[in-house]
């Protein structure tokens, strides 16, 4: 079988949700059920660029996920959305925002992500779970800020990784959270 990826922004629909072997959701805890987003809505900033956004219709504006779909970077509230970069902010009664993906076959995979403080506070619990199971967890304390998640493993068709981040202080303003997340099948 030919080795084949999958990415967070390369992969993003503003159209579909679920995407492939994408889906954009939250839980309302961290062993919660999935909820997926059911809304599709822009995040426009001060020079009126619009991102892609998905969201909870009935929660509101958080949680979400979103993508700068544009060649150009993005000033909305108090973040810079890179240009053709993903991010998520978790909800204000502790919502974790999901980036979902369900492998499409058996195999070995290789799974990589990079997270970054946005906002204005980026106090967010990151977290990496395989069929609603932790693997994973690292916490990202400011602006600018980075972590990383890297695992080789195997798994079988229908099983889901989720990139998850929620509101590490109980806090949720100012926590956007950059995400680059792919998958490579080996």
């Amino acid at each position: 079988m030919a080795i084949k990826s999958w990415n967070t922004s390369k992969d993003f629909s503003r159209c579909d949700n679920p995407n492939g072997s994408w889906q954009y959701g939250y839980l309302t805890q961290l062993t919660g059920n999935f909820n997926l987003y059911d809304t599709r809505a822009d995040i426009v900033g001060p020079a009126l660029i619009p991102m892609n956004s998905w969201r909870d219709g009935l929660i509101g504006r958080d949680p979400n996920v979103f993508c700068n779909t544009t060649g150009v970077p993005i000033a909305a509230h108090d973040f810079v959305l890179p240009a053709y970069a993903t991010a998520f902010h978790p909800g204000p009664k502790g919502e974790l925002s999901v980036f979902r993906w369900t492998a499409p076959y058996d195999g070995n995979y290789q799974l990589h992500a990079t997270f970054k403080g946005l906002g204005g506070n980026s106090t967010t619990d990151l977290h990496l779970l395989i069929n609603g199971q932790e693997v994973l967890q690292k916490n990202l304390n400011g602006k600018g800020q980075t972590e990383q998640f890297d695992l080789t493993t195997p798994l079988t068709e229908g099983t889901t990784v989720d990139f998850a981040v929620g509101p590490q202080n109980n806090n949720f303003y100012s926590d956007t959270t950059g995400i680059d997340a792919s998958i490579t099948s080996l």
